[in-house]
């Protein structure tokens, strides 16, 4: 995840999806990716995709010509902030 982050540009005024599952492994010391983002990024607009696919599917999201369902979430300030206009 560290790899990750450096590699960002200033995200302090963008939204971040976490895509990432961090079921099996955690990013110690942190106890989930959200959490690591939001400590290690200035990024505050961080909001949670949740899937139920591979991460070989997401780089491939095309199956007979559709694209695959992802889910995220944001809070309710966000969500409005986004569709103001």
């Amino acid at each position: 995840m560290q790899s990750i982050i450096e590699s960002m540009e200033n995200v302090q005024d963008k939204i971040i999806i976490d895509t990432i599952n961090s079921v099996r492994t955690k990013p110690v010391p942190y106890s989930n990716s959200t959490e690591a983002l939001l400590n290690l990024t200035d990024c505050k607009d961080i909001v949670k995709c949740f899937n139920i696919t591979g991460a070989e599917n997401m780089s491939n999201a095309v199956y007979n010509g559709k694209g695959i369902d992802l889910f995220y979430a944001v809070t309710v300030t966000t969500l409005k902030r986004l569709t103001k206009n």
